[in-house]
C-alpha cells in the first residue's frame, strides 16, 4: 500500500458545526437521528451533489479513544482518533478508498461492527500485514466490549502542518458507536 495524503476536496463544500443541546436531545439515540435527518435534508436540497457529515472534519484531533488492537504486529499508542460519519462523508470530501470499501447504509446498529481506518493506523498496528479484516475494540486488551473489523483504509487526511504526520484514526458509522 502506498503512503499517501489525500487532497480533500475544497471547492463547492460547506462545513459547519452543530452542538445539540442537551435538554432537546438527552440521548445518543436522539442525536443520531437528528443527524440522519439532517442528512436526508441536505441531500434533497437542489444542486447538492452528496451530503455527509463526521464528529471530527480533518484536522481537527479532538476525539482520542483508547483502543486495543487484536493480534498487532506493532506495539503502538492504543490511543487514536475517532470519528463517526454518516451518509457521504467521504465521498464528499473526495477520500478514497485505497482497500477494501467504504462505510455503507447496510452498516447500521444491527449489523456486525465494522471501521474503515487511515493509513496511520494500519502501520502503527498491523505494518507488515494486511490490516483488512483485522479487530479491534474499545478500551484496554482485558475490555469485555464488541470487536470491530476493519472493512476498509483510507488515505491520511489530517496532518496539521506538512512536517508533522497524521495521526492514527478510525471512522466508525454513526449508528454503530458504542459510547
Amino acid at each position: 500500500m502506498l503512503d499517501q495524503q489525500a487532497a480533500l476536496r475544497t471547492d463547492n463544500v460547506l462545513s459547519f458545526g452543530i452542538a445539540l443541546p442537551k435538554e432537546q436531545y438527552p440521548a445518543v439515540s436522539d442525536c443520531q437521528a437528528f443527524y440522519r435527518e439532517l442528512s436526508r435534508r441536505l441531500r434533497a436540497i437542489p444542486g447538492v451533489l452528496s451530503a455527509g457529515f463526521g464528529t471530527d472534519i480533518p484536522f481537527e484531533n479532538k476525539s482520542g479513544r483508547l483502543i486495543s488492537a487484536d493480534h498487532a504486529t506493532v506495539h503502538s499508542n492504543p490511543i487514536v482518533y475517532n470519528t463517526d460519519v454518516e451518509g457521504a462523508y467521504f465521498q464528499t470530501l473526495a477520500l478514497s478508498v485505497l482497500k477494501g470499501r467504504f462505510l455503507t447504509d447496510h452498516d447500521n446498529k444491527d449489523s456486525e461492527l465494522v471501521a474503515l481506518v487511515n493509513q496511520s493506523f494500519a502501520k502503527a498496528f498491523w505494518s507488515t500485514e494486511n490490516p483488512l479484516d483485522q479487530r479491534f475494540k474499545f478500551g484496554p486488551p482485558a475490555a469485555g466490549g464488541p470487536w470491530v473489523r476493519i472493512v476498509g483504509v483510507v488515505a491520511d487526511s489530517g496532518a496539521r502542518t506538512p512536517d508533522k504526520p497524521s495521526e492514527p484514526r478510525i471512522y466508525i458509522p454513526l449508528d454503530q458507536d458504542p459510547v
